[in-house]
């Protein structure tokens, strides 16, 4: 599960002990979990998938919306909805069914989890290099050729005409506008919010948070560093592997995803201390992170708001990261350590420099830790959310 799907189920969690009923909608999927509302649901569709019709159904999914417009207006037919609280409408259900929320005057939020707004593959990276790019954020007017140019998404011109078509959609129709409130978790997504032609009293900057617990649990650190996600691209694992060979400093990878034979492969060329956990449920993260000495993510990508970053912050756990995205948000002012994305001399330092000062990377945890609980805690979102609510014109 990602941190997209954590944000709704603790979002989910939140409005439900505020007293309010929530009806999801999404798209159908195979490990969709059972809900009443789940008769609404879009059958899912994979804009990967081979073959013409599969991919003309995606791409029209992405750019008209159609059908999730049908699903939408079946489940308003029935239901009463008091506002809607919009998460990820991108490609699987498209975002024009927003359309038919303003139409009916439902008070309607949109929480933003990615660039979406600005780029039209969301993530600010160009699959085909690996490399940061900023074409979409920076030169509005590109938005609609650059992804077929630059074949950004997962190599493919194809793919690139398709998230073209939707931004030019986008443009005519703006269903983004209905949002009364845009949420959003850090000042480079209120940038890129800005860019993609929202008003900047409608932007509001909403960070997530991680439940945190009553005591503060007991660490029993060993040497090694810790890493928890999905083993892709643009987390940098391989960046990870380079500098544990070069510094000695022992990995634990927690996680799964595509790269994992190819950098299990690349730790044994390189001897690198690693070691592959897989995948960990439960109170697993919590006890792995209680027993590393840091959490390192070495991500390539402006990533948004890593929860792993809040789980580990709340835990006292020092945090080694990328300076990309919304990391900085959460890091500076001496909460943990920073280093230019991609740069493994810089990371084996800082592994290094972590087993000489432990002392120095202890206080900086102690540091993130009081400022999660002051700023990033339960109640202060709780009181965020209300507020954007009480403003969108639907007080909770």
């Amino acid at each position: 599960m990602g941190g997209v799907e954590e944000y709704c189920f603790l979002l989910k969690d939140v409005l439900e002990q505020l007293g309010h009923e929530v009806i999801p909608f999404a798209q159908l999927e195979d490990d969709t979990l059972d809900a009443p509302s789940k008769r609404y649901f879009v059958p899912e569709v994979d804009p990967t998938a081979p073959g013409f019709r599969s991919r003309f159904r995606s791409s029209r999914r992405a750019v008209f919306g159609d059908e999730t417009v049908r699903a939408i207006r079946r489940l308003l037919a029935t239901e009463k909805i008091d506002a809607a609280h919009v998460v990820h409408a991108y490609h699987q259900l498209g975002p024009m069914f927003m359309r038919e929320l303003g139409r009916r005057g439902i008070p309607t939020l949109l929480s933003v989890h990615d660039y979406k707004l600005s780029c039209p593959s969301y993530r600010l990276l160009n699959d085909s290099t690996h490399q940061i790019c900023t074409i979409c954020l920076d030169e509005p007017r590109r938005r609609i050729t650059a992804p077929a140019e630059t074949r950004c998404w997962r190599g493919s011109r194809a793919g690139g005409l398709v998230l073209g078509a939707e931004a030019a959609a986008v443009n005519v129709m703006k269903p983004y506008q209905v949002a009364a409130r845009v949420l959003v978790s850090n000042e480079l997504m209120r940038q890129s919010a800005l860019a993609g032609g929202i008003e900047a009293d409608r932007i509001k900057i909403v960070p997530n948070f991680w439940p945190s617990p009553d005591t503060a649990p007991e660490r029993s650190v060993s040497p090694h560093v810790l890493f928890v996600g999905r083993l892709v691209v643009e987390k940098g694992i391989d960046v990870l592997i380079r500098a544990a060979a070069q510094s000695g400093v022992p990995v634990r990878i927690v996680g799964t995803g595509p790269l994992e034979g190819e950098l299990r492969e690349l730790s044994q060329t390189l001897s690198a201390p690693v070691e592959f956990i897989g995948q960990v449920w439960g109170n697993g993260v919590e006890t792995e992170m209680l027993a590393a000495a840091a959490l390192v993510v070495p991500s390539i990508w402006h990533e948004v708001s890593p929860l792993v970053i809040y789980q580990a912050m709340t835990l006292g756990v020092p945090v080694i990261g990328s300076r990309v995205g919304g990391i900085p948000d959460l890091l500076g002012e001496d909460r943990g350590v920073m280093v230019a994305p991609g740069n493994v001399e810089a990371l084996a330092a800082e592994l290094r420099r972590m087993g000489r000062e432990r002392e120095a990377f202890d206080a900086m945890a102690r540091r993130a830790r009081d400022y999660s609980h002051r700023e990033l805690s339960r109640a202060k979102f709780v009181d965020r959310i209300s507020d954007a609510y009480r403003e969108a014109g639907a007080a909770l």
